[in-house]
This record gives C-alpha cells, sequence and structure tokens, in this order.
C-alpha cells in the first residue's frame, strides 16, 4: 500500500487526541448521549486507538522496552494489577476488566510516551483538556438534562458536565486549570483576558457543588505558583519547595489527629460524607489479604463485601472514595507500596524537571503528580476503571529521565553551540537516522508525489531536540 508521510503523521496525532479524549471518559457520553451513536462505536474507538500503538511495537521493540525500563516501578504496579487474576476472589469479573481496561492503557501509554515529545504533548493535553471542559460547562448550561445532575439524585442541579458524577467534573476543571494557569504564568506578555478561561473554571467547580473541587483548585493553582518559584530563585526555590513538602506533611498530620473534635466544633460531618467510616471498613477487610489484596475490581461486585460494607455504614458505594484504597483493594499494600516508591522517584525526576523551568511542559510533570495525589485522597480517580490519569502517569513515567536528558542536551547545546558525543540525545543513541514528526511534515508538503513509507520512519524514536525546540523561522 502506497501511502503519504503527510498521511502517516495524520493518522498518529488523530490517533493521540481520540485516544486522550476516549480516556477522559467525555467522549462516550457525548457520542451516545447527545448525538445517539450505538454503544459498539465505543467498542471500536477503544480497540481502533490502539492499532498504531501495536505497529509501534512490532517495529520499535528497542523502544517499548527503553520506556518499561524507564518507568520500571510504575510497570512493576501494572503488572501486579494485570496478574491479579490470579489470586482475585472473582477471577471472571478481574480477567474482563484487565482485558479490556489495562491492557488497552498500557499500550496507548507506551504509544504516547515513544512517540509525542514533552512539548507536543503538553499542547495536545492542553487542548483536549479545553475543549472537554468547556464542552462540558455547555452542556450544564444549555442542555441541563445532560450536563445536570436530575431531581432523582442526591445532587439535583449540581453540574456534571459530559461526566458521570458532579465529583468527577469538578476535579477535571481543577486539572485543566492548573494546565492553563501553567500556560499563562510562562506567558511574558500576560494580557488580562487570558485569566478568563481560569475564572470560568473555577465558577464551574463551584457549580458542580463539590466543594472539595473548589478548595483542590484553588490549592492545585497555588502550589503551581509555589513550583515556578524554582524556576526564578534557583536553588533557594528548590529549597522552598522541600520545606513547602515537608510542612504539608506536618499539616496533614496535624489535621488527622484532631480531625473529629474540629469538623464536630465548626459542625460538620468528621465522617466526610461516611468516607472514614467506609476507610476503616476497607482496612479491616484488607486484614484478611493485606499483601495482594483481592483482584482487579473484585471487592465491590463481591457479595459478602457489599453486604458487609451496608452493615458497616449504612451505603453500599461504588468505589473506595479514595484511590489509594481502592489500588490496595486491587493489589494490596505490596502494590500500594510499589506505587508510592515510583511516585516519589517521578517527583525527584520531575523536581529536575522544573528547576529553573522557561518552558511550560517542563513544568507539567510535576505539577500532574502533585495534582493525582490531591485528587486521589478523596475519590478513586486513580487506576480505577479506564483511567485518564493511570494512563498520563504511565507516559510521565515511562518520559522523564528522556526528557530530562533531551533538556540537558539543549542547554549544552544553546552554551556550547556544538554537540557533544556525551550529551547526544537519547533517541539518536539509539537511531541515528531518525527524523522528527515536523520535517517528516514538512518533507511531505514540499514533495506531493505519494511513495512507499520505509519502515525506517517508523522505526524510528520520536524525542529530537528538533521537536523540543521546533523548527527554526
Amino acid at each position: 500500500m502506497r501511502i503519504t508521510k503527510s498521511q502517516i503523521l495524520t493518522v498518529e496525532y488523530v490517533t493521540a487526541i481520540i485516544g486522550l479524549l476516549f480516556y477522559t471518559g467525555a467522549l462516550g457520553k457525548l457520542l451516545v448521549t447527545s448525538f445517539h451513536f450505538p454503544r459498539p462505536t465505543i467498542t471500536l474507538i477503544r480497540y481502533g486507538i490502539l492499532l498504531p500503538g501495536l505497529v509501534t511495537f512490532f517495529l520499535q521493540p528497542k523502544a517499548v522496552l527503553n520506556a518499561i525500563l524507564q518507568g520500571k516501578l510504575a510497570w512493576i504496579v501494572m503488572a501486579m494489577a494485570t496478574l491479579s487474576f490470579a489470586w482475585s476472589v472473582n477471577s471472571g469479573s478481574s480477567f474482563g476488566s484487565i482485558r479490556t481496561e489495562l491492557l488497552p492503557m498500557s499500550i496507548f501509554s507506551l504509544y504516547l510516551s515513544i512517540r509525542f515529545p514533552l512539548k507536543l504533548q503538553f499542547s495536545i493535553l492542553l487542548i483536549i483538556l479545553q475543549f472537554v471542559s468547556f464542552v462540558s460547562i455547555f452542556y450544564a448550561i444549555a442542555v441541563p438534562s445532560i450536563g445536570q445532575h436530575s431531581a432523582m439524585t442526591p445532587w439535583p442541579g449540581s453540574w456534571k458536565g459530559l461526566f458521570v458524577h458532579k465529583n468527577a467534573f469538578g476535579s477535571f476543571m481543577t486539572l485543566t486549570a492548573g494546565m492553563i494557569f501553567i500556560k499563562i504564568w510562562f506567558t511574558q506578555h500576560k494580557q488580562p483576558i487570558i485569566f478568563v478561561p481560569l475564572l470560568l473554571l473555577i465558577i464551574a467547580a463551584l457549580f458542580s457543588g463539590s466543594k472539595g473541587a473548589l478548595i483542590l483548585s484553588q490549592v492545585f493553582c497555588i502550589l503551581i505558583f509555589s513550583y515556578t518559584l524554582i524556576r526564578w530563585r534557583g536553588k533557594r526555590g528548590l529549597i522552598f519547595i522541600y520545606i513547602l513538602v515537608v510542612t504539608s506533611i506536618l499539616v496533614i498530620g496535624i489535621l488527622t489527629a484532631i480531625w473529629n473534635p474540629l469538623m464536630l466544633a465548626i459542625g460538620k460531618d468528621p465522617t466526610m460524607s461516611a468516607r472514614t467510616e467506609i476507610w476503616k471498613y476497607i482496612r479491616l477487610q484488607l486484614s484478611s489479604s493485606p499483601i495482594l489484596g483481592f483482584g482487579r475490581g473484585a471487592f465491590w461486585i463481591t457479595p459478602r463485601f457489599l453486604s458487609g460494607i451496608w452493615q458497616a455504614t449504612g451505603d453500599v458505594p461504588a468505589n473506595a472514595h479514595n484511590g489509594f484504597y481502592e489500588l490496595a483493594l486491587d493489589i494490596g499494600y505490596l502494590g500500594l507500596l510499589v506505587f508510592f516508591a515510583s511516585f516519589f522517584v517521578n517527583v525527584g525526576k520531575a523536581l529536575k524537571l522544573a528547576y529553573k523551568a522557561k518552558k511550560p511542559e517542563y513544568m507539567w510533570p510535576l505539577a500532574f503528580l502533585t495534582f493525582i495525589i490531591m485528587q486521589n485522597m478523596l475519590e478513586s480517580f486513580l487506576m480505577r476503571q479506564e483511567s485518564f490519569n493511570w494512563v498520563m502517569y504511565l507516559v510521565v513515567s515511562s518520559s522523564l529521565d528522556k526528557w530530562n536528558h533531551d533538556r540537558q542536551w539543549l542547554e549544552n547545546k544553546e552554551k556550547t553551540n556544538q554537540q557533544s558525543p556525551t550529551t547526544e540525545p537519547l533517541h539518536r543513541v539509539l537511531n541515528p537516522q531518525f527524523k522528527p514528526l515536523y520535517q517528516l511534515k514538512a518533507e511531505a508538503g514540499v514533495n506531493q508525489t505519494e511513495t512507499s513509507l520505509p519502515h525506517s520512519k517508523l522505526t524510528d524514536s520520536t524525542m529530537t531536540r528538533a521537536d523540543l525546540t521546533g523548527p527554526k523561522s
């Protein structure tokens, strides 16, 4: 089959955009509920976005292995979840979840990590997050039958947009607000109008009725602002961040110790809508299987657990309302320990990338890691079902070493204005004949004749200094 280079690039971009839209959870709601597409369309999308990834696996096995090794601790967590059907209390359900959720997420995240550089990832993510957020706000205002909770729910009138629940809507508004805040902060000429989208997102979080999302959005933006001190204060900023992290841990510890009397003193529910009771029951059940848990997604469909939690809390929740307890239920405290080891390793790498950052994409990984920790303290948005957060966590884990390496190469290039063999970008070491996406696209624009695509065009890794800096004007 004879194809043009521009067609290959178009397929890659479309795959990334549709895949990210799919994993936000908004695409299915938009197509099925609003445009009345048949539900098999979602299944077609779920597996269709994997085809370029499978081609990449076949043609770039070394790049795939390298990406997995860079984020090996995160992939150990993924491997444990994938194998959890072996010890699951409901092996059939766990196997189905692994086949339809975990494996597709693994393939797609590796594809993004290998084929798309940091700058391009940040740009695509910013577009996707803003599109989903503002379309959700539109539906909440113009089509309340879809965008708001109905009167039959406990939260009538609360905004949920294209999401299933108001808390998911509020959390997504928060992540988008953080991304926009990063972009604004690195904009040289700040006009008042560029703050309007940020203000709209915070207002939307308020209308969701999710107090946690509103607080999260404000704290998240404050933390991002604090992180920018790394950029303009140098080592003093880095010390400030460490102090901020330690202080945050101490504050959380103090709040935990005095939580009940504090909430009762101000007339609030100390159980946080029965969350603390749910977590108490989960800890009790985990004591019977602390190492490996109960298998992927098995706990919340097992009758004896549902009966027990009803007796303990008077409610049957759909999830743990905490991403870390949810992970422990799937793969035990051992899996949770490996995840936190992965997380702290990633934070160290992200701090290095954000240090004296001059571009917004260098701040994105650290902001994202902060977000998922804050978000999953009160909601189960880490690895449950098809998770946008988990896809991006795997991408970040598999790419941070490469991003730091290429940033160092760029800085050395700017200082010496010559290429040093010891700082050659990682993709160049693996494949010296690599051509970046934009260069292939430019060549395709010049040469309109169709040619057979040689395998070398697809077997190359994606990251180059040209991708990071863009073509010279």
